[in-house]
């Protein structure tokens, strides 16, 4: 009689889980939401490790920016997403060109435009260092597809620590860690 007894506390013992597994549901869930954006923190193409948290002087700065031949051949250029020539002039005077640089809606789903155009840019700082482009006029663009409307574009985050800069394009949501980036480099 005396194992039937010890048996039978036994099969009741799995009952003490439930309270333990509502009480670990809520900080678990919280854990799985926060991990992810955690995670893009440390290890994402904007990350603690290269984000820029003070304005750079201007001449490190100033530029010609496009995307690199391997940053390129991933794009589609065929479907027209992004154009060969896809860059920005920033000048030391804070004007700006911009050249093809696509367009997309705040799903990461492109628009049948391209910005092109002239105005003027600055830095800002909150967190980390972030290229504010403000297109006055717009031109055409040099493949033919039609130019955005004059905006004001602060999709852009700095990246290094110092020169030469790169700016991360956010596409979409930015928690999506989805972008394009450009070098400096020469035209």
């Amino acid at each position: 009689m005396r194992t039937d007894l010890i048996q039978g506390k036994k099969e009741w013992r799995w009952l003490l889980l439930i309270p333990a597994g509502i009480l670990s549901m809520p900080p678990l869930l919280i854990a799985m939401l926060m991990g992810t954006r955690l995670l893009s923190i440390v290890a994402g193409p904007v990350n603690i490790w290269n984000s820029t948290w003070h304005v750079p002087p201007v001449a490190d700065t100033a530029g010609y920016y496009g995307l690199s031949k391997t940053e390129w051949a991933g794009l589609k250029p065929n479907e027209g997403l992004v154009s060969r020539r896809s860059g920005f002039r920033l000048n030391p005077d804070h004007r700006v060109e911009v050249i093809d640089v696509p367009a997309f809606d705040g799903f990461g789903e492109p628009l049948n435009c391209n910005y092109n155009g002239t105005g003027d840019w600055r830095l800002d700082q909150g967190g980390g260092v972030t290229l504010t482009v403000s297109i006055r006029v717009s031109t055409p663009s040099p493949i033919g597809k039609p130019s955005c409307d004059p905006i004001s574009l602060s999709l852009f985050q700095l990246l290094g620590h110092s020169p030469p800069y790169r700016f991360w394009y956010y596409i979409g949501d930015p928690d999506e860690e989805t972008g394009l980036t450009y070098f400096r480099r020469i035209p």
